[in-house]
């Protein structure tokens, strides 16, 4: 199975999507290091993750008191992992033990809690009492969370402590006298004794302890369970995001999807990110349209979603159906690799040759952004076809982004960036270099649509040249050459 490299989930902004999660507990946020996707075969326990999100937020207002008092108690435990391992077969330090102790109390609230909302049937969250081993430690019921090796738990700890106290009185009595360094003598054999003796009281308390050891880890997997189904609630609550249909029928279907860091990064420019409707079979669809008009981000979306549901996330959709893939592969303009030599286009063939293998031997999603850039118009498109032809034939989905004219025929699924909205722009002889993304957004339309039949791409480019004010000259230049049909296309 292969889900994309660690830099493509920053591009296509999971890490975006991590850093928005808010994890309370040490348990949680290891948790979080670790996810992996959800295999083809892991359905089932995909769809019960989901649900837990579905409860939680059902739920929400009911019971959030109990949710928040929860996350508190999360926010106070320290981990004890290490601990826990070493008591298998060593006894612990006094601060070690002190850990545990509470930890232990902290368990105790949390499973109090947790008994007002355990009827919800989270799954594979619950949490069981260890008064018992709590006991253990805190010999003398005073249910303070410190913790020392207490005479309480050996009558000859009891008196050897007595008689190094003696010893002690003993010394400061005598302080100026030649006795001091026989007393001295005999404190440092009792130390000894003492010693000893708390290491054995240690090995006892470990012995006790172990029996609790698969309590203690199974809250801990609860408490790492609940902290992250909670975060991922809170996630989809704040952006109204939904749970997403997992279908058997071989398609993706999303109804106004986005991206939320490209909408946070929008929002803070006081502009808009337009939501994506599409719909993906079986087989290639093209995604064409002029440079600038979005395809590149509308590729992420869609990818980031699609990979978000493997994830165990809600979708940022209002509407969303989703099968499941063994394998999700994209390449991007990111492609270039610099340690090899190769240029952006080698690099392209590359990878794509490791995405044949992986097509040929398991269901896969495929997206190619703006493939073949790198290399002659004329080439490029044949090359983008061709590889849409192979593709077309393959039990996968795949998504190719183009400004290629002529590849997408009537063999396809077609969707394309609406574009410029107007023929007619007004002048911007000085325009500002920090106005230009405002300018193209107030005239870009940057919804897709759904091609019935083989239309060419917008000659958006040469409109862009004339919303930003280049040089009226060159203008007529290239107007020219329009009109004479000097520029080659793919036929």
């Amino acid at each position: 199975m292969i889900f994309l490299s660690d830099f493509q989930k920053k591009i296509i902004g999971f890490d975006f999507i991590l850093d928005k999660l808010s994890l309370s507990s040490c348990y949680g946020k290891d948790k979080i290091k670790k996810i992996r996707p959800y295999e083809i075969e892991d359905k089932d326990l995909l769809i019960l993750e989901l649900s837990n999100i579905k409860i939680i937020i059902d739920n929400y207002d009911e019971f959030k008191g109990e949710f928040q008092a929860l996350q508190s108690y999360f926010k106070k435990l320290r981990n004890i992992r290490g601990s826990l391992k070493k008591i298998e077969h060593y006894p612990l330090d006094e601060v070690e033990l002190f850990e545990i102790k509470s930890f232990l109390f902290i368990n105790e609230d949390i499973f109090d809690i947790f008994k007002k909302i355990k009827h919800l049937n989270l799954f594979n969250i619950n949490f069981l009492s260890l008064k018992e081993a709590l006991d253990i430690l805190d010999i003398d019921k005073r249910r303070v969370a410190s913790f020392y090796i207490s005479e309480l738990y050996s009558d000859r700890l009891k008196k050897i402590r007595a008689l190094k106290r003696d010893i002690e009185d003993a010394i400061i009595l005598n302080r100026h006298s030649s006795k001091v360094d026989e007393l001295r003598n005999r404190r440092h054999k009792i130390v000894n004794l003492e010693e000893e003796e708390e290491l054995k009281v240690k090995e006892e308390i470990a012995k006790k302890l172990r029996p609790y050891l698969e309590v203690f880890k199974k809250n801990i997997e609860s408490m790492a369970n609940f902290d992250l189904i909670f975060a991922k609630a809170n996630l989809a609550k704040e952006y109204d995001c939904t749970y997403p249909n997992i279908n058997d029928s071989n398609m993706v279907y999303f109804k106004d999807v986005y991206n939320p860091e490209v909408y946070e990064i929008l929002k803070s420019r006081n502009r808009k990110f337009t939501p994506l409707t599409i719909e993906l079979k079986r087989g290639t669809t093209f995604l064409t349209g002029a440079n600038m008009g979005g395809k590149s981000v509308a590729i992420k979306t869609f990818v980031l979603n699609i990979f978000l549901l493997h994830m165990g996330f809600f979708v940022f959709a209002k509407e969303a159906s989703i099968c499941m893939f063994q394998h999700i592969h994209l390449i991007s303009e990111d492609m270039q690799s610099i340690s090899t030599g190769l240029s952006t286009f080698g690099a392209e063939i590359i990878k794509f040759n490791e995405i044949i293998n992986d097509v040929n031997h398991g269901f896969a999603f495929v997206c190619l952004d703006e493939f073949a850039r790198g290399t002659n118009p004329h080439e490029g498109a044949i090359i983008v076809k061709s590889i849409g032809e192979y593709l077309n034939s393959k039990l996968s989905i795949t998504l190719m982004s183009t400004h290629y004219d002529n590849v997408a025929d009537e063999k396809f699924n077609h969707y394309q960036v609406a574009g410029l909205k107007n023929s007619e722009f007004k002048k911007n002889k000085k325009l500002n270099p920090e106005d230009y993304l405002n300018l193209i957004s107030q005239y870009m339309d940057y919804k897709i649509i759904k091609i019935e039949n083989n239309e060419s791409v917008p000659k958006d480019a040469l409109n862009i040249c004339r919303l930003l004010g280049l040089s009226s000259d060159i203008l007529c230049a290239i107007e020219e050459n329009y009109i004479k049909g000097d520029i080659n296309e793919f036929k």
